[in-house]
């Protein structure tokens, strides 16, 4: 699943593996992992909702990804991309 957003006037990607569940936001300048596919808590988490916060391009972004409670892993995810507390994107799917 790829989702298109900026930050700011810079062209930002958050890609996130349907296999693996990595996920990583590129700029044309840096890449940042929100999930890495080799941490035991990306493919193991009891919480339904995950929250990552870091500072891309000098700016806060956070990635807050919500799935269901029953077959989680099996099911579409809801994944929102917040840049200085401002919804920026929006996206379900795996």
């Amino acid at each position: 699943m790829d989702i298109d957003f900026s930050i700011g006037s810079i062209p930002a990607k958050l890609t996130r593996g349907w296999f693996w569940g990595g996920m990583k936001i590129e700029t044309p300048d840096e890449s940042h992992w929100v999930q890495h596919p080799l941490h035991p808590l990306t493919h193991f988490s009891v919480g339904l909702t995950d929250k990552w916060t870091g500072t891309v391009v000098g700016q806060t972004v956070t990635v807050e990804k919500r799935r269901r409670l029953w077959l989680a892993g099996a099911r579409p995810q809801n994944i929102k991309v917040f840049v200085g507390g401002a919804l920026v994107a929006e996206k379900q799917g795996y």
